[in-house]
């Protein structure tokens, strides 16, 4: 496949016709030594004058033709330097004497007149609304608010009562010097004037569409004077509420009653409910009992010769004596390709070198001496860890191993296992497997 060309600037491009020079860099270079020839077979110039001249002009033709400066050819400088010398570089505003015609031409308005009895007729307008709304009935949502305006006056009315002032003497003994000391104890109300229940007349609630309820300023607050707690204080107190409690409604003591009976049953039901509970309560021993070694199960199992083909997928059992066989699977015993294994013996040499297939079957295809040997799995892309599998090769038929990888989630728990019961050593495998 041929490479596909660059794009080029077809535009600028010149041709060469004259060897390597363009028609403008011979012109440039063929007029510059045609000038100075004439110069000095034509022009009766004196020899000191005439060779310098001749040879700054052939010189000129030549920078013209084969001299440019920052890529750009000599006669496109000297033509931007003629071109920046010649044009203005300085430009003056000039203001004209006379103004545009658009702005001196004239123009006229039209005035709207104005009525001069536009505020009388405003203020009469005025006087008939408010006639008008004078003249209509009042509507249910002015009664309403004149109800609860009435209503309102009443219940501050009886918080407005002058409050009176009860001397009581002083029963304090610490003070010897003041022994006739009385204290002022001012009370929100004073027996005497307390109303009783059945004289307060309350209107039913009324039920009525909503309204913009209209807001009544409540009388300011006056903070109570300071006044100091002491014994006697709180006697006076004690005595002044039980002749307010005396003049009370008898119906309040009787509830009063029935709620104290009821709590207290309810709390002797409690009492009974919570013993019951403790009487139900069976203590629950809990034995301690060692949990399954999971994290040190053997992640390789010997498969029986009948079930070779079923379960691990071999055609058949190797009929040459230490020919090692096996699959390789992960924690969910399904097969694994492109395992590495290898073999070494006791001093750790790497006999063998094995490569799962895609079935994730691995087999030598020479058999081994007698001996110790280890068996060393690697994953290549790193997602599976295994254990070393020794083995015990004594001239026998090897039975097929089936080997099992442990993925994060199976070390985590061996670690977590081996944290809480500590490493067990697990018994060796017989009959060449460990």
């Amino acid at each position: 496949m041929e490479q596909h060309p660059v794009p080029r600037n077809i535009s600028g491009f010149q041709f060469r016709l004259i060897g390597d020079m363009t028609l403008k860099q011979f012109g440039y270079l063929a007029g510059g030594a045609l000038i100075g020839y004439l110069i000095y077979a034509v022009f009766p110039i004196p020899p000191l004058f005439k060779y310098p001249l001749i040879a700054v002009i052939v010189l000129g033709g030549v920078a013209l033709a084969f001299l440019p400066i920052q890529d750009r050819p000599l006669d496109k400088w000297l033509i931007a330097f003629i071109k920046s010398i010649t044009r203005p570089t300085q430009f003056l505003w000039q203001k004209y004497e006379e103004a545009p015609e658009i702005l001196t031409r004239p123009y006229t308005t039209a005035q709207q007149p104005v009525q001069e009895k536009h505020v009388q007729l405003h203020h009469e307008s005025n006087l008939k609304l408010k006639a008008y709304l004078a003249s209509l009935p009042p509507t249910t949502q002015q009664t309403y608010n004149i109800h609860e305006k009435q209503y309102i006056d009443q219940t501050l009315a009886l918080f407005g009562t002058p409050v009176p002032i009860i001397r009581v003497p002083s029963l304090n003994s610490s003070t010897p010097n003041h022994p006739h000391q009385e204290e002022s104890v001012r009370l929100s109300q004073a027996p005497a004037q307390i109303l009783p229940s059945q004289s307060i007349r309350v209107a039913p609630p009324v039920i009525h569409p909503p309204h913009i309820p209209t807001v009544i300023p409540s009388p300011p607050a006056q903070p109570p004077p300071s006044i100091p707690v002491t014994s006697s204080s709180h006697q006076a107190t004690a005595s002044v509420l039980g002749t307010v409690n005396n003049s009370t409604d008898p119906n309040t003591d009787d509830k009063l009653k029935q709620l104290l009976s009821e709590k207290e049953n309810l709390a002797r039901e409690l009492e009974m409910l919570k013993k019951k509970m403790e009487t139900e309560k069976t203590t629950v021993v809990v034995k301690p009992q060692f949990a399954p070694d999971i994290g040190n199960e053997s992640t390789v199992t010997k498969v029986k010769a009948e079930s070779v083909t079923d379960t691990v997928g071999i055609p058949s059992l190797p009929q040459t004596p230490n020919m090692v066989v096996g699959v390789v699977k992960d924690p969910g015993r399904k097969i694994l390709p492109n395992i590495i294994i290898t073999i070494k013996d006791a001093l750790g040499t790497p006999v063998r070198a094995l490569k799962t297939n895609k079935l994730g079957q691995f087999a030598i295809a020479t058999p081994l001496q007698n001996g110790n040997y280890v068996l060393e799995f690697e994953d290549p892309m790193k997602r599976y860890i295994f254990e070393n599998v020794q083995i015990i090769l004594n001239d026998t038929l090897f039975i097929p191993v089936e080997v099992l990888a442990k993925g994060q989630r199976e070390i985590v728990r061996e670690q977590l296992n081996k944290a809480i019961f500590g490493e067990l050593n697990p018994a060796p495998a017989q009959n060449g497997l460990i």
